[in-house]
């Protein structure tokens, strides 16, 4: 059950004004983005993501293996050229 005392920091300082999701969104679909879009932010670094999400390493290992995405940016090539996050692969659930 979620309440004030297990709310991390980063939830509550969380900007929703520049994220919108469609009501009926699934929820993985919702992590999924947030995950990927966190990795981007941070180069790829998953430490970093981690800590960002307020997660440990090995709980972002399993969700990135659970999106297909657990090979993705560990030389963070996206669209030929290093460092080049232009495009964001799909993935499937």
């Amino acid at each position: 059950m979620m309440t004030p005392d297990n709310v991390t920091e980063a939830a509550l300082n969380f900007d929703t004004s520049s994220v919108v999701f469609p009501a009926g969104t699934k929820l993985r679909e919702i992590e999924r983005i947030v995950i990927l879009e966190t990795l981007r932010q941070k180069n790829f670094n998953r430490t970093h993501t981690a800590r960002a999400l307020g997660i440990g390493i090995r709980t972002l290992q399993r969700k990135l293996k659970r999106y297909g995405a657990s090979d993705w940016g560990l030389k963070a090539k996206v669209g030929g050229e290093e460092g080049d996050v232009s495009e964001t692969p799909s993935f499937t659930n």
